[in-house]
């Protein structure tokens, strides 16, 4: 395929004679061209005319990214003398405002969308589209896939279009994609993983390391958004297994341990069919109790985004954002398997580092605090009540028996439409995944558990006794089996201890 000077169409060579196919692009036309006496539109440029209407092409395409229907309004346009962009020193405006969704803080960081392509361009280098200069942290979210958007662009035009050019930039943009978690992204997910994979199908040239590994990422990304959309047959679950497999095993090759520990997760999840019926599990402390709870290939995937985990996590404290997005992806699945209390001590390290390095108004900082205070809200059911209530802390200090609770929780949330008032302790249904400590446990062969903090994992009844209702709590002391308690020795955990404290504290509500 080559391009006709004069209609600007790519050409098979059939459609040029001889002669026309052998000449310089500037020179050729094709046959119909000739024919109908067409003039050459693509004179030969000088190199400065050549980066002049490159740029407006560039200046072109970032208009049409912006405008993207994925995008739900206008970005944020600052008011006049608020900020400059430090690129071209001038203001924003309601049609080029300034944008910034990087790490940097204060008025430093603002820039208009075409001057950071133009920047690019001139930069010439990968990183100059995904990382800002200033604060050196990549770009995120809207401005992250729209400086994306322009890339492929500029590596599809016909000026600098080559295989591995384009490869680059559609893993670029893929992976970009991916981090966002966007459903509406699902279809263009798809879309770039296949046009990826026909690239590198059809190319003839022995394939490098680098076009293996973003084959082996287009397959990964399919894989993935088999499980978003959510496995429901065996056949899904297959090929699931089988496209994050081969991303798996080119990433073991190059000796990528972090990609094959992750995508270990991910073949976990795929494994695990989705079952309508709430599995029935035996108690693990041996008690031999069943109980509805967290299935073992759940704990199986948290073991293995803990191995994941303990390898990023040793550029933790310097606030990697790869470092940060696996403690926070481990912090989710943490809470959601009530393992409450290794959650919310998770997200308290992880918010300061991030607020520390990155600023409290980054998009992962925020991500994170929200993270924290929903680990830190205590869910409860009351008896004789419809719904759920929040748990606020408790009426009197010196005895722990009567809770204050808000409710009932209605979706959306209106705080101003619910009721506070005091509920007695045996009326209180303490929900999964719920901090407690034990407390007033008189039962000599339990009583070395007071003061000791675990999460609520199990409930049922005794099996001496089918009218004892009792809880089974997981200790943070790693020391101490599981066992099961009555309600009335346990209370309600509000602020988590530090890890070298025996004390715990009690939120009063007067």
């Amino acid at each position: 395929m080559k391009l006709c000077g004069a209609c600007c169409m790519e050409l098979s060579e059939e459609k040029f004679s001889k002669k026309q196919w052998k000449a310089k692009q500037h020179q050729r036309r094709c046959r119909e061209c000739i024919n109908e006496n067409r003039g050459m539109q693509l004179a030969k440029p000088t190199p400065k005319e050549q980066s002049v209407s490159l740029l407006q092409y560039l200046v072109n395409q970032t208009e049409l990214a912006s405008q993207r229907p994925r995008e739900r309004g206008r970005p944020k346009c600052f008011a006049k003398g608020e900020s400059f962009c430090w690129i071209c020193l001038e203001e924003g405006s309601e049609e080029s405002p300034l944008r910034r969704d990087c790490s940097c803080r204060g008025d430093s960081g603002f820039a208009h969308l075409n001057c950071i392509v133009e920047y690019a361009f001139k930069k010439n280098t990968k990183d100059a589209w995904e990382v800002c200069p200033n604060c050196n942290q990549e770009y995120q979210n809207k401005l992250a896939l729209d400086l994306t958007s322009v890339f492929v662009n500029i590596c599809k035009c016909p000026l600098f279009k080559s295989d591995e050019s384009i490869l680059t930039a559609l893993h670029t943009k893929l992976t970009r994609l991916l981090v966002a978690g966007d459903r509406q992204c699902a279809t263009e997910i798809e879309n770039i993983a296949k046009e990826t994979i026909d690239i590198v199908k059809n190319m003839t040239s022995p394939l490098s390391d680098t076009v293996l590994f973003i084959e082996a990422a287009a397959y990964n990304a399919l894989g993935l958004m088999i499980i978003r959309r959510g496995i429901t047959t065996k056949a899904d679950s297959n090929t699931a297994v089988q496209y994050l497999k081969k991303y798996q095993d080119v990433s073991k090759t190059m000796g990528l341990i972090e990609q094959v520990v992750a995508t270990q997760v991910n073949m976990v999840s795929a494994k695990k069919l989705i079952d309508k019926e709430d599995d029935v599990h035996k108690c693990p402390c041996g008690c031999g109790a069943m109980y509805h709870g967290v299935s073992m290939s759940e704990e199986e995937k948290i073991e293995c985004q803990r191995k994941a985990y303990a390898i990023l996590g040793e550029n933790i404290e310097m606030g990697m954002i790869t470092s940060l997005e696996c403690g926070y992806n481990l912090a989710i699945s943490l809470d959601r398997n009530y393992h409450s209390i290794e959650s919310e001590r998770l997200y308290t390290k992880l918010a300061t580092i991030s607020c520390r390095v990155h600023g409290p108004d980054h998009s992962l900082t925020i991500k994170i605090q929200n993270g924290l205070k929903s680990s830190q809200e205590r869910w409860v059911k009351i008896k004789s009540k419809e719904g759920y209530f929040q748990a606020l802390g408790y009426k009197d200090s010196d005895n722990y028996d009567t809770y204050v609770v808000s409710g009932p929780i209605e979706e959306p949330r209106n705080v101003e439409t619910e009721h506070m008032f005091t509920v007695g302790l045996s009326d209180v249904c303490i929900e999964y995944g719920t901090p407690v400590v034990c407390l007033g446990i008189a039962q000599k062969e339990f009583i070395q558990f007071n003061g000791k903090i675990g999460d609520v994992r199990l409930s049922g009844f005794d099996k001496e006794n089918k009218d004892n209702f009792c809880y089974g709590v997981y200790f943070e002391d790693k020391s101490l089996e599981p066992a099961w308690f009555s309600p009335l020795g346990l209370r309600i955990l509000f602020e988590l201890p530090d890890t070298d404290s025996e004390s715990f504290a009690v939120p009063i509500i007067s």
